[in-house]
């Protein structure tokens, strides 16, 4: 039996997704901050925290206000890791 194809000649899924599927749900991981807060706290600037989540260093998720924001953790981790290597470079 030949697959079925849509009007522009693609194929069709052979099933239909569940109607009670769901995606998976993320656990929350804690306490989500904005980029001002999170530049606050270490005495930077909102776009350097915002350069760094771009450049991939802390990933980025969206505030309950809409706006992109990082988990308090993965911040304190990323802060704790420059701290010691500045600590290391110092020494």
């Amino acid at each position: 039996m030949a697959k079925a194809r849509d009007s522009k000649g693609r194929f069709l899924p052979d099933q239909r997704p569940s109607e009670t599927a769901q995606p998976p749900q993320r656990q929350p991981r804690g306490t989500i901050i904005t980029f001002a807060e999170a530049a606050r706290q270490i005495g930077v600037t909102r776009r350097t925290v915002s350069r760094w989540a771009r450049d991939g260093l802390i990933p980025i998720v969206r505030h309950p206000s809409g706006t992109p924001a990082i988990y308090q953790e993965d911040f304190d981790r990323l802060y704790g890791a420059a701290k010691e290597s500045q600590q290391l470079n110092a020494g």
